[in-house]
């Protein structure tokens, strides 16, 4: 899984796609 799939991933969860990427950001770096 690479980091966009997770970002889609995150983003099913949460209520948007700039949340989800703020906090694969987190765990990316």
């Amino acid at each position: 899984m690479n980091k966009a799939d997770l970002v889609n991933e995150v983003a099913k969860v949460v209520s948007t796609k700039k949340e989800a990427q703020a906090a694969v950001d987190c765990v990316f770096d």
